[in-house]
């Protein structure tokens, strides 16, 4: 069965102000994302994981088709999306949502619920009627657990765990295909975290979408994914089943993502290694010529400051960016 979705060596830049050196305008460059791919199948929960600056977001941004896309491709259902007609991305855009980190930053104030959940209806369906709109808008709120009779109150007025509801049914009143969940629960509480979790659970399940979860938290990824995808610096260092992921990973980053989930028995916390990660990144300015993670790995070699490990399947449902891992301390 092919992929619903496959992003084949994507590579990002962003420029930034040039600077003079000896009399001459050189451009800078942030390296965002540097050869990265994946595929997503139907109903497939994907989660992305890695420290801020990793290039997560960017990842999802260049899927959807707001970052700029310097090499590489986005395919959707095996179509290149670079050279689709303006009436086909239109078409991939109702079938693409996105749900963002800031639950309250991302609805606009001076729109009320209902206007604000029914701004994909307004774009994809122009012909549909104020009545047909309003039924979705209820029919939306009541999936995410919210009453209709909300739906003309503003997003001030609500918690924030309810906000992210309100977005949530915004993404999903167009039925899509793919939903992206960008940090959908980094700023809320703990215990609505996990409603939140579930709640997304509950409608993949329900309308068989597929789902990719971005995060840094490795705890709340592998609640919900299927696969789980590491990211540093832009690269992907490892790929492995969530089921396998704390016996299968090896590399020496994927490990220290491990170590940092606290763990609520203060005994088996106070006995563990801590972190395995030495010094700050590096500046994606100036990345490594080499592996971007052996400035900070506690297994480097000399290889590994001058030579890219590729990505290579280490066992099924596993692909490793690292030559030396099995020397990863366990």
């Amino acid at each position: 069965m092919n992929p619903l979705l496959q992003v084949e060596n994507l590579t990002v830049r962003f420029p930034l102000r040039g600077s003079r050196r000896f009399g001459r305008h050189e451009p800078e460059h942030i390296i965002a994302l540097d050869g990265v791919s994946l595929d997503l199948g139907e109903r497939e929960t994907l989660g992305i994981v890695g420290e801020s600056g990793s290039g997560k977001t960017t990842l999802a941004r260049a899927v959807v088709g707001t970052a700029p896309i310097r090499e590489g491709r986005v395919l959707w259902r095996g179509s290149d999306l670079s050279g689709a007609s303006p009436a086909s991305r239109r078409q991939v855009r109702r079938e693409m949502s996105m749900i963002f980190q800031n639950p309250l930053a991302s609805l606009n104030p001076c729109m009320t619920v209902g206007q604000i959940i029914a701004e994909p209806c307004r774009v994809h369906e122009p012909k549909a009627s104020g009545a047909e709109i309003r039924k979705k808008v209820d029919e939306a709120m009541e999936w995410v657990g919210l009453t209709p009779g909300m739906a003309n109150r503003y997003p001030h007025e609500f918690s924030g765990g309810q906000c992210q509801r309100v977005g949530i049914a915004r993404a999903l009143i167009s039925r899509p295909k793919l939903m992206i969940c960008d940090e959908p629960v980094a700023s809320l509480d703990v215990s609505i975290r996990a409603q939140i979790v579930n709640l997304l659970g509950q409608l993949q399940e329900e309308f068989g979408i597929s789902l990719i979860m971005i995060s840094h938290d490795l705890s709340v990824i592998r609640h919900i994914s299927h696969r789980i995808l590491v990211m540093y610096l832009g690269n992907v260092m490892e790929t492995v089943s969530s089921e396998h992921l704390l016996k299968s990973s090896r590399h020496p980053y994927t490990r220290t993502l491990i170590e940092s989930v606290p763990v609520p028995d203060p005994k088996i916390q106070k006995s563990r290694r801590g972190p395995l990660i030495l010094g700050d990144p590096p500046s994606m300015k100036n990345p490594p010529p080499g592996c971007r993670f052996a400035t900070r790995c506690p297994i480097a070699r000399k290889d590994c400051a001058t030579s890219r490990p590729a990505l290579l399947q280490a066992g099924p449902d596993h692909w490793l960016a690292c030559p030396h891992a099995e020397k990863t301390p366990t």
